[in-house]
């Protein structure tokens, strides 16, 4: 008879809101050590809004650099997703620090095809995963944060704060884009770690 040893989960890496906060508190400063109407600020200014729609919007980074310009709704606050398997999905972004750091972009870029890339790079060419993978990279260089933190950590982290905040995990898998509920799931797993550590401390048996 054989025994199947079960792997055991491998949980996300996930960032608190301080840590999210320190990165956008960073990619802001450095647009405002810039000049306007200055190649860098201009360069700043994207990176705002890349690092804001990853954390409002928990788009995975290819989804992100295949966005184009008629796939932002600026009126109604939401973004158009082509996801795995060309699903498409809309995804609310109507926070205004997104909404704002998006407007600025497309003002900094000037006019366009609608089907011109969101994101471009220094060359004007659609921007790639691997750049934004550096772009992460140098924030995080740049903080005290010790995590390894890549853009798909931006995902695991809008999922888990998501669910926290008691967001139905049906309603998460689709935002997500996930064919199955399953793979949504493992932020269960997160979620009951973060109760472990809160009641841990904070239960009241533990003070009698």
């Amino acid at each position: 008879m054989k025994i199947r040893m079960r792997e055991p989960i491998r949980l996300p890496t996930v960032m608190s809101i301080e840590e999210v906060k320190s990165l956008l508190n960073i990619v802001y400063k450095q647009q405002r050590d810039c000049k306007q109407e200055t190649f860098s600020y201009h360069m700043a200014t994207r990176n705002i809004a890349i690092v804001e729609l990853l954390f409002v919007s928990g788009m995975r980074v290819s989804e992100l650099c295949d966005l184009r310009l008629c796939d932002i709704d600026m009126k109604q606050g939401c973004v158009r997703i082509i996801g795995k398997g060309n699903k498409e999905r809309i995804v609310d972004i109507s926070q205004k620090a997104t909404l704002a750091a998006i407007k600025e972009w497309l003002r900094e870029q000037g006019p366009c095809d609608s089907q011109h890339p969101l994101f471009v790079s220094r060359l004007h060419n659609k921007l790639s995963t691997q750049s934004v993978r550096l772009l992460i990279k140098n924030l995080v260089s740049s903080s005290q944060i010790k995590k390894e933190i890549t853009p798909h950590t931006f995902r695991h982290t809008y999922a888990t704060l998501l669910l926290e905040e008691g967001i139905d995990i049906t309603y998460i898998q689709h935002l997500l884009g996930h064919s199955s509920v399953v793979t949504t799931q493992i932020y269960t797993h997160v979620n009951l770690q973060k109760q472990h550590e809160l009641l841990s401390k904070k239960h009241p048996r533990r003070l009698i």
